[in-house]
């Protein structure tokens, strides 16, 4: 079997992010982009509640907009992440995306995407990701429990390691860590 993805890591020194849409994962895209060293991050939504502009209070790198997103926006940025509930606006993001040399990731919208939004766990200086290659795009592969089964083979092979995996990522953890 081939595979559709290749695992890799996406260097955020020096580049910008574009976050795009008030969808369910607006709140998550924001937290992740705060431990990472993205340039810029910038938000643009129709409506930013006040919790999500909290998350980059302080940071000198976020910026929110309150306001639909434009083509202009799109031209400025290395990344956009698209969550918005509109399979319309995801289709013209895409299509920008495309022409300024933007990767996208849209949200439940594996057709559309660059590549793909993994789970992940930060224990300094490890990350370690886990991705479905938009098969499986609202599973939480790295749920403590069901870590042995997913982990599969390698799960198997080094059951220490997956024992240390699915405890250090417990689901009493902040949702966003994993």
């Amino acid at each position: 079997m081939r595979l559709k993805s290749f695992p890799m890591s996406v260097v955020t020194t020096g580049r910008k992010l574009l976050i795009i849409g008030g969808g369910p994962e607006a709140e998550l895209r924001l937290r992740h982009a705060v431990q990472f060293n993205w340039a810029t991050v910038s938000f643009v939504a129709p409506h930013v509640p006040q919790n999500l502009r909290d998350i980059g209070a302080g940071d000198a790198r976020f910026t929110y907009h309150e306001r639909d997103v434009a083509e202009d926006d799109i031209k400025a940025v290395d990344l956009v992440l698209e969550d918005s509930a509109d399979p319309v606006l995801a289709k013209k993001i895409a299509g920008w995306c495309e022409k300024h040399g933007a990767l996208l990731n849209a949200t439940d919208k594996p057709e559309l995407c660059d590549l793909f939004y993994t789970s992940f766990l930060v224990r300094e200086p490890l990350t370690v990701a886990i991705s479905s290659g938009g098969d499986a795009p609202r599973s939480r592969p790295c749920s403590g429990a069901g870590w042995n089964k997913k982990s599969g083979r390698a799960g198997r092979r080094r059951p220490g390691c997956s024992r240390k995996l699915a405890n250090a990522c417990r689901v009493d953890r902040p949702a966003w860590i994993c």
